[in-house]
């Protein structure tokens, strides 16, 4: 009896041994693969993974930060250069190509060279169109890719784009003085409307792509006028006509709300319905100076009160025709841009920032008068200058 129970303490010994030493081994192996991932994770830089997503004032931000060190930017010419953003990005226009940028990094995303005499860039939503003002040629991009490139029977007037991709171009037309196409993304064709109302200098069409609008220039007794035109889509007659004398057309869009702006060189209006014309400034009451849109395609306008003046403001317009925010400033706007609620004015020799609905002064920015245009993303202001696209540094 004492013999069986010394070989069952014997086994229980042993059992408890071979445990141990299997625990030991497990924990080895964890620890040696623990070793590995942490030598696996030390290679990652996180010094700059820190800098990335961290801003000018060394807050977090779930925005990347650029990368200064490479800029400034150099792009392929000086000639009718134009920045715009779209999705984020830095779509850069020249007089030989269309490139787009991550301004994060200043890696060229997607480019090509056009071959355009007179490139016009028009955006929407991720959607760009470039059309050869004068010539035949019209194409429809995103920021990745080619969606299609199509050519006119006549020289193209004027044309737009809408969020959905649909695309609105104007011609001479065959017997008649204009012609209006519409397409939608897959270039199959919605409308074709002749416009006897005059020549076509300026279109718009819609987010949703079912009402349009255009503008025409008539000249009688040395005395020109601007109407302009709105109508659906899908009707072959224009709903209203609006008169703007001695007035020329800087802008015509649609916001979000399919209401309609009108910008000229002296007068703001917008049209609700497409038949409700609120004149926010009347013909010949103000000199415009600037203009830009909102994320929302809300318009912004700078301008002074009469031509020759020093100084002037800046107003955030409503598609109601509300003014939201007005800002005076101390000096004539240069250009203006407007990016996540925020509105930059470009003058000779600084920008400054300012809150789109509040209207107070956030920062400035230096730079001198070879400034041509500045857009700000997430802490940073881009600025185009002749060749190249370089960041401003704060005053």
């Amino acid at each position: 009896m004492p013999t069986n129970q010394r070989k069952n303490a014997r086994k229980e010994r042993s059992r408890k041994n071979e445990a141990k030493t299997r625990k030991i081994i497990w924990a080895v192996l964890i620890f040696v693969i623990i070793v590995l991932i942490i030598m696996r994770v030390c290679e990652i830089d996180f010094a700059s993974l820190k800098n990335r997503f961290t801003d000018a004032n060394g807050n977090f931000t779930l925005s990347l930060v650029t990368d200064e060190n490479e800029y400034p930017l150099s792009i392929d010419s000086s000639k009718d250069v134009s920045v715009n953003v779209v999705s984020d990005k830095l779509n850069v226009l020249t007089d030989v190509s269309y490139s787009v940028y991550n301004p994060a990094t200043a890696k060229k995303l997607y480019s090509f060279n056009h071959g355009y005499a007179n490139p016009i860039l028009k955006c929407a939503g991720t959607y760009n169109c470039l059309y050869d003002q004068g010539s035949y040629r019209l194409r429809l991009d995103t920021n990745k890719e080619n969606v299609y490139e199509t050519t006119a029977k006549r020289p193209i007037l004027a044309a737009d784009v809408s969020k959905k991709g649909a695309v609105i171009y104007a011609t001479r037309g065959d017997k008649t003085k204009s012609k209006l196409f519409v397409y939608d993304k897959s270039l199959k064709k919605k409308a074709e409307i002749d416009v006897n109302d005059g020549y076509i200098v300026s279109v718009a069409i819609d987010p949703s792509g079912k009402k349009l609008a255009y503008a025409v220039v008539n000249s009688k007794n040395a005395t020109f006028t601007t109407t302009v035109f709105t109508q659906y889509v899908s009707d072959e007659k224009s709903t209203a006509s609006f008169s703007y004398p001695n007035t020329s057309v800087l802008s015509l869009k649609f916001a979000n709300s399919s209401d309609l702006y009108f910008v000229g060189t002296d007068t703001v209006s917008v049209i609700s319905s497409l038949k409700n014309k609120t004149d926010v400034h009347k013909n010949g009451s103000i000199s415009t100076l600037s203009y830009c849109y909102t994320d929302d395609n809300e318009l912004v306008v700078a301008y002074s009160d009469y031509e020759n003046a020093s100084n002037g403001k800046v107003e955030y317009i409503r598609p109601s025709g509300n003014v939201k925010t007005t800002i005076n400033l101390d000096k004539k706007a240069k250009y203006i841009s407007s990016s996540s609620n925020e509105i930059c004015v470009l003058y000779n020799d600084r920008v400054d920032v300012f809150s789109l609905t509040k209207g107070e002064r956030n920062e400035s920015y230096k730079c001198d008068d070879s400034v041509t245009s500045v857009h700000k993303l997430s802490s940073r202001v881009y600025a185009s200058r002749q060749k190249v696209i370089d960041l401003l540094d704060k005053q």
